[in-house]
């Protein structure tokens, strides 16, 4: 378990035959900690040949069983996990970006509205900074003005800073 936790891994190769079905709990392990990282499965002929063992496998997470005396099947199953495994990644970057840009034109939505309704300036500026901060995932938002000059500036709305420094 703390191995997992050393560093991000692109590829785990096991072999069935380790003592106190060492692979099988590995492959547990991944599936209860949620981890995505591709799981082959090596075995000697037998091994890969009983299809209940494979299927076991299988249901257990596993991402391919090779037979160890097969070195371009293997190689074949590497290429493709490592493959496969750039291509959830980048599917799920995808997603979380859209999630995002929705997220965003959501509270852009919502602000628009709340101009539009015709509040308090003071009102619509505290819950523009709240929405900006949740929907950016920040600790503190704020809307700077620049005071005449343009030296120097003041902190005219915002959440999350200090008592008194906002106004």
């Amino acid at each position: 378990s703390a191995v997992l936790d050393e560093r991000a891994w692109d590829l785990i190769v096991a072999h069935d035959g380790l003592a106190g079905n060492l692979a099988f709990r590995a492959l547990d392990l991944l599936r209860v900690r949620g981890i995505d990282i591709p799981f082959i499965l090596v075995g000697s002929s037998t091994e890969t040949r009983d299809e209940s063992r494979v299927l076991q496998a299988v249901d257990a997470g596993a991402d391919d069983c090779v037979d160890r005396d097969q070195p371009v099947r293997f190689v074949a199953a590497v290429e493709r996990e490592l493959r496969q495994s750039e291509v959830r990644r980048e599917r799920e970057r995808v997603e979380s970006e859209l999630r995002m840009r929705a997220r965003q034109q959501e509270t852009v939505a919502e602000l628009g509205l709340l101009a539009l309704s015709g509040r308090d300036l003071t009102d619509l500026l505290d819950r523009a900074m709240d929405a900006i901060r949740s929907t950016l995932d920040v600790e503190l938002a704020g809307l700077l003005e620049a005071l005449p000059g343009g030296d120097s500036f003041v902190l005219r709305a915002g959440v999350g800073w200090r008592p008194g420094l906002v106004g």
